[in-house]
């Protein structure tokens, strides 16, 4: 079977003929795509964060060589304020392909980012055509492996989707050669600088990585290189990872304390105790032949493979089990690690859990498949029996679990020909000459590569799917509506926001997620501020906690004037106009309309009044969206003093009379007593069919304004199939298939008010990233010209629902609109922003507190005409800074990345380390050659 053996020269002949391989199938796949008119680019991640990546790094490294001095590691057009190191170290910052970026500006980052990608998969091939090399795979046979490791849907996913995941697809292969040359002869310095680039690259991938290489090593030095002695080998490998590490730690060390303020940090621990649903076992069975994208309605990334080879291999392990005793464990650990949410928890040290790992399997597989075929004069006929036997029963489960989970026919169909081909070889008899060998392994990566294009139309789940985008799609999503800033960059500041979910003429969602060229203040929740990402599970945001409180500022008003948004980008079915005092700019071709705010409230200002922060953790959260809007400031000391929340919000609670039920039809029906309850403001429902809806009138009538609805205690027990035909539902064959598949306790939940719908979502907790128990939910309903009467509720799974209801009017008054022009007239004057971070004047009759809508952060330092002053947590989430009384007095507010110093000082010195090793080294062989 496979063994390492660092005397296995790979020459530049084995490197042509592997890039060779590789360009045919890059070419028969991706280069097929870009013939059509397309992109490698999908509407999914890749437009909503990468893309705009790639393209504000561009602008980062060319700001940075012009003005090296005034560069700083905050940036105001991120979100309302990111620390944007943090934020692109999760992408791109320790990337050294990245820094290719500064060759292509942002009207070519369309076509930079693709040739960085396909750059990273060339390096992903010939990374694992290397390795093969070491194992004994020869020349001839290793275009099989490369082609069969790249076309897993991993790989496909990660050029299509998800770029950054091709880093790790890189250094898995050559951080294994690493381990066994370290092993085998002490080598190490391959080993410390993979490890530090595979952390210093991405510290996500990094750890994933770091947990692979762990047991991949026990493994091989167990079967290996096992001594009495044991610590002789491991103690100096530990120093050399933790030396590795070091070097990363620039990059690590404030990504760690960045991670550990978020309140996304052992968001995973709950799913502990869980089981993946019954559709998640059901596609685990189907493992040896490629499992087809997500489980829906979870993400657990169990993204399989398009080649046969991995399926000749995982069957060929078992069957030979006892030679290949080390593949044979790998195997049945990574089985036993698929199976449970808890190890996929424990794997992600607590947080949500993934199994983006077992890419990792694919690679064994394709070795073990491809060396089964170099050795096919070796295989006795028993075990050829038995694996054909095996592949045959086994496919004919996976033909019948393709009917289940929706496997598209195309890829089934190449892909059962590949696998046939390869059987019949095994076949063959050895008399058969090399050239017909020759044609074989040319026609199975024919046959691979076909099969990859099948997956081009074939969905991946519910929430990923491989639509590639032509380059004028990808144009328009990213820069609708920021076309605005051809013609009005001059206008537009760092508070600029636009509305979400405009639709562009191809019916494309646009979704300020990341980073645009309008500076959309929607972050993805891996890179927002831990500030941010805290403030919206306060105030209870119905999207939840995948983005920030900005999210909904189309229809916030409050909100919208706290944070700053002083353009303003709507289209007709945002109700943007409702706003008051807004002076309408203009319209694009796509209908949408820009605005200015003349109400927002500047980025800092002198505190109207404060009140203590219990004041508002007390508070419910429709409150506090309007406490933030009063100019006053919670902060950390004892206040008796409180704002009046009854100026700024009209409370109306609902009189909950039960209208009546709807079935599908929309016949109307009087409400069965046991199906609806109410006591107080409790509704307690019971859903039969996600047909239904119930109806609830609002009594007495609120007045004009804009209209919230308040959900709180929510309670949720869904009903299993045998519940519902106890009670006379008939199920029909999507629900059976949904209640046999899928666990039922997350539930989606649609309220429609007036001419607006609004969601709200509770996960299932077998939904990974995705999951957060949500007990209560805001949900707006913008401001109308009329206010609704009634509110229709539609919940799409069946089950017991119970929460409390509360209606609330924010009505724009003349008193709010007052108290905003008040908080304006106290604005910090002549603020000069810049990557360090502001500062400006005040003057104060007497000590007092400078309250702003910038995201709080450790690493925030203030002084007041040079002397130093602590910064405080303030109205929740927000820098504030208690300021001594005084005329004309300077404040400068500076920004320093936690841990950053210490980083890079850590870095240095590893380096160091591994400079004089390698000197050390040098000149102790010089003097070994003398004597």
């Amino acid at each position: 079977m496979l063994r390492f053996n660092n005397d296995n020269r790979y020459q530049w002949r084995t490197f042509w003929s592997s890039l060779l391989s590789i360009l045919v199938f890059a070419g028969g796949t991706f280069g097929i795509v870009l013939l059509q008119g397309k992109t490698l680019i999908s509407n999914s991640d890749a437009v909503n964060q990468h893309i705009q990546v790639f393209g504000q790094f561009h602008d980062y490294l060319t700001t940075f060589i012009q003005h090296p001095k005034l560069f700083g590691t905050w940036d105001w057009t991120l979100s309302n304020g990111t620390d944007w190191f943090n934020a692109f170290s999760y992408y791109i910052l320790g990337d050294p392909l990245a820094y290719f970026m500064i060759f292509f500006d942002q009207h070519h980052t369309i076509l930079g980012y693709q040739l960085i990608i396909l750059l990273r998969y060339i390096l992903a091939g010939l990374a694992v055509g290397y390795c093969a090399t070491k194992f004994g795979i020869t020349r001839q046979w290793l275009g099989l492996v490369i082609v069969s490791y790249l076309a897993s849907m991993f790989g496909i996913y990660g050029v299509t989707n998800q770029s950054l995941f091709l880093n790790a697809f890189i250094y898995l292969p050559l951080l294994i050669v690493a381990v066994e040359r370290f092993f085998a002869s002490r080598q190490y310095l391959m080993l410390v600088l993979l490890v530090g680039l595979s952390v210093a690259s991405n510290f996500y991938w990094g750890l994933i990585l770091a947990e692979m290489l762990a047991i991949y090593a026990v493994i091989t030095y167990l079967y290996n290189y096992r001594q009495n002695k044991w610590w002789r080998d491991w103690l100096p490998l530990v120093v050399y990872v933790v030396l590795g590490i070091a070097l990363a730690s620039i990059v690590l060390i404030p990504t760690v304390i960045y991670l550990t303020a978020s309140p996304r940090s052992g968001s995973g621990i709950v799913q502990l105790v869980s089981l993946y649903p019954v559709e998640y076992y059901l596609k685990l069975l189907m493992l040896p032949f490629g499992v087809q994208g997500v489980i829906a309605p979870s993400s657990f990334w169990l993204q399989g493979s398009a080649a046969a080879i991995n399926t000749l291999g995982f069957f060929w392990i078992i069957v030979n089990r006892r030679e290949a005793k080390m593949a044979f464990t790998c195997l049945l650990l990574i089985v036993g690690l698929l199976s449970l949410p808890a190890a996929a928890v424990l794997l992600t040290v607590g947080n949500t859990p993934t199994n983006r790992w077992m890419f990792c399997y694919y690679l064994m597989t394709a070795f073990a498949g491809v060396n089964l075929l170099m050795r096919r004069n070796q295989i006795t006929l028993e075990s050829k029996r038995l694996l054909s036997g095996m592949i045959i029963i086994a496919w004919l489960v996976y033909f019948a679990l393709t009917k289940v989970v929706q496997v598209n026919n195309w890829q089934i169909l190449t892909y059962s020909l590949t696998l046939v081909l390869l059987i019949l070889y095994l076949w063959l008899s050895p008399s058969v000459k090399w050239v017909s060998s020759l044609i074989l392994r040319w026609a199975i990566i024919v046959g691979i590569t076909v099969t990859v294009l099948g997956q081009f139309n074939a969905r991946l789940g519910q929430r990923d799917g491989f639509n590639l985008l032509t380059k004028e799609q990808v144009n328009e999503l990213i820069y609708t509506p920021t076309t605005f800033n051809d013609q009005y960059s001059r206008l537009l500041s760092a508070r600029t926001e636009y509305a979400n979910g405009i639709q562009t003429p191809n019916k494309q969602a646009f979704i300020n997620s990341f980073l645009t060229p309008a500076h959309a203040t929607g972050l993805y929740l891996s890179t927002v501020s831990p500030a941010m990402i805290d403030v919206s599970n306060q105030l209870a945001i119905a999207s939840g906690r995948t983005v920030n409180p900005l999210r909904n500022l189309d229809n916030r008003f409050l909100l919208t004037e706290y944070f700053g948004a002083t353009q303003l980008v709507g289209s007709a079915m945002t109700k943007l106009a409702g706003l008051p005092n807004l002076n309408k700019q203009a319209t694009n071709k796509q209908h949408v309309n820009l605005y200015q705010n003349p109400l927002a409230f500047p980025i800092m200002w002198t505190a109207v009044g404060t009140y203590s922060d219990q004041y508002y953790t007390n508070a419910n959260p429709v409150e506090k969206e309007s406490l933030l809007g009063s100019g006053m400031l919670a902060i950390p000391e004892n206040s008796k003093q409180h704002p009046n929340i009854s100026q700024l919000t009209q409370a109306k609670y609902l009189r909950a009379h039960i209208a009546r039920r709807l079935d599908k039809k929309q016949a109307l029906k009087q409400a069965p007593d046991n199906t609806v309850s109410v006591k107080a403001d409790r509704i307690t429902y019971t859903n039969n069919n996600p047909g239904q809806s119930m109806v609830l009138q609002i009594k007495p009538n609120l007045p004009l304004g804009e209209v919230v609805l308040y959900l709180s205690n929510i309670k949720f027990q869904a009903f299993s199939a045998r519940q519902l035909k106890q009670q006379g539902t008939k199920l029909t064959a999507s629900m059976t298939q949904r209640l046999m598949l899928n666990r039922l306790d997350g539930f989606n939940l649609k309220v429609r008010g007036g001419n607006r719908e609004v969601s709200f979502s509770q996960e299932s907790i077998a939904s990974g990233a995705f999951y957060q128990l949500r007990k209560a939910g805001v949900l707006n309903f913008g401001i109308t010209n009329q206010v609704p009467h009634s509110l229709t509720f539609n919940f799409d799974q069946p089950g017991k629902y119970s929460f409390d209801v509360q209606v609330y009017s924010h009505a724009v008054n003349k008193q709010v609109i007052a108290g905003l022009k008040t908080v304006q007239k106290h604005a910090i004057q002549g603020i000069k922003l810049n990557y360090h971070g502001l500062s400006g004047y005040y003057s104060a009759s007497q000590a007092t507190w400078l309250g702003s809508n910038i995201p709080y952060s450790t690493g925030w330092k203030a002084k007041i005409n040079g002397q130093s002053v602590p910064v405080k947590r303030i109205n929740g989430g927000f820098v504030g800074v208690k300021v001594p009384a005084g005329e004309q007095r300077k404040i400068v507010l500076q920004y320093h990345t936690p841990g950053l110093g210490i980083g890079i000082i850590i870095s240095s010195c590893a380096w160091l380390i591994v400079l004089s090793m390698l000197l050390f080294q040098r000149i102790r062989t010089k003097k070994q050659k003398i004597d």
